[in-house]
């Protein structure tokens, strides 16, 4: 998700699923406005399996990106941050970072920069730079 869309990773761990509108989601950007990412074949495909519970039903309802373990009563976090599901909490940006690179060796931050310059190539059937462009930024 964080490469198809080039939004920045603070935008898109804040995500909730009840944010989800058929493929697109509303992030607010560093300035504050309220933009659009939207989300392309790769992650429609895969997002339903992040959303699934154990008893094959989704979650409606918190925040898409789950930490691993419940939190300890000692660091709870704000009951927004908790899905009401598994009660697990949003998985924040240090350890996103590691999970990414621990499992692929890339930088969290670069995986946004490397979107905006690779979706600058024209992808087949896409208008250039789609989604940087649909995220205000110039692919270029």
């Amino acid at each position: 998700m964080l490469y198809e869309t080039a939004a920045r990773a603070a935008e898109i761990l804040a995500l909730n699923v009840e944010d989800l509108e058929g493929r697109r989601a509303p992030v607010c950007s560093k300035g504050g406005a309220i933009e659009w990412v939207y989300l392309d074949s790769g992650t429609a495909r895969l997002l339903p399996r992040l959303l699934r519970l154990p008893d094959d039903s989704s979650r409606t309802h918190g925040p898409i990106f789950l930490a691993e373990r419940r939190p300890v009563p000692a660091r709870r976090p704000a009951a927004a941050d908790i899905c009401p599901h598994t009660g697990r909490a949003r998985l924040g940006y240090d350890r996103a970072r590691v999970l990414i690179n621990t499992s692929t060796g890339l930088d969290l931050h670069q995986l946004r920069h490397s979107a905006a310059t690779h979706l600058g190539e024209d992808p087949p059937g896409r208008g250039r730079g789609s989604a940087a462009a649909h995220h205000g930024q110039d692919p270029a």
